[in-house]
């Protein structure tokens, strides 16, 4: 990847103004942006791989990054000053990551949100995001993972069902252009939930979740509960109804399975 195409198009105070570029990285991003805070760089520090070996996602999945240009890997330290979890936190990078992807479609309103962090394309996943709270030099710092799919042209029979690029969207997009859109979202998203909390992001966050109103199954690891979604909370939890009773879930706790896939 090039430097220059990534910074030439920034507009952040802080994230990614200090950078670190791999075209491959041996471990994953969130790894290496923590050792990075922990040798005192500041916030906003950021890493992109064009792959990465040990990429993760939630729940100890594997993300893979398939060949080299085909996708991009990215992690970036935040400051850790609200007690609003890492749901909430999450959610924001997840409307932020949409807002991206969206700014390089013809058809931005093909361009949803699976809670809590999954970009979905014409209902195919093109974008997972992984967030973690850590501790680094005496102080608490969140650094939020992301990979995209930019340039697959298939994907396993396996995968196929679920999974896409935006390629296969007709989305075009390069590594650094894209990367350097995310970063610019993201602090637009993050500077907003710092003042006012993800209840400021409410609504929009709503307006792209693929399943308000559908029905979904919430599961955990003793039990699956239906009903119908009614969006999100102020806490980024999600709502389910059932007979009439809005009970809300957090993304720490359970996951959903509904009929989303492929929904165009």
């Amino acid at each position: 990847m090039d430097r220059k195409k990534i910074t030439e198009k920034l507009n952040t105070d802080k994230l990614g103004r200090q950078l670190e570029l791999f075209d491959i990285i041996n471990y994953s991003t969130n790894t290496r942006v923590r050792e990075l805070l922990e040798g005192g760089a500041p916030d906003g520090v950021c890493v992109i791989a064009d792959i990465q070996l040990q990429g993760r996602g939630r729940s100890g999945r594997v993300w893979s990054s398939g060949s080299p240009g085909e996708s991009i890997a990215m992690s970036v330290a935040l400051e850790a000053d609200r007690s609003d979890g890492l749901a909430a936190v999450t959610l924001a990078g997840a409307l932020a990551v949409r807002d991206a992807i969206a700014s390089f479609s013809q058809e931005p309103d093909r361009i949803g949100i699976k809670w809590p962090n999954d970009i979905l394309v014409s209902g195919l996943k093109v974008c997972g995001i992984l967030t973690e709270l850590v501790s680094c030099a005496g102080s608490r710092r969140l650094i939020m993972g992301i990979g995209v799919n930019i340039a697959q042209k298939s994907f396993s029979p396996e995968l196929e069902k679920q999974a896409t690029s935006l390629a296969i969207q007709g989305i075009r997009a390069g590594q650094e252009e894209l990367a350097a859109e995310i970063l610019n979202a993201l602090e637009r998203r993050y500077r907003t939930f710092r003042s006012f909390g993800f209840t400021a992001l409410r609504d929009e966050y709503n307006g792209c979740l693929i399943c308000r109103d559908e029905e979904i199954d919430i599961i955990d690891p003793s039990s699956v509960s239906r009903g119908i979604c009614r969006g999100v909370n102020s806490a980024g939890e999600i709502l389910l109804e059932r007979d009439g009773v809005i009970t809300g879930f957090s993304a720490g706790e359970v996951s959903v399975r509904g009929a989303f896939y492929g929904k165009k």
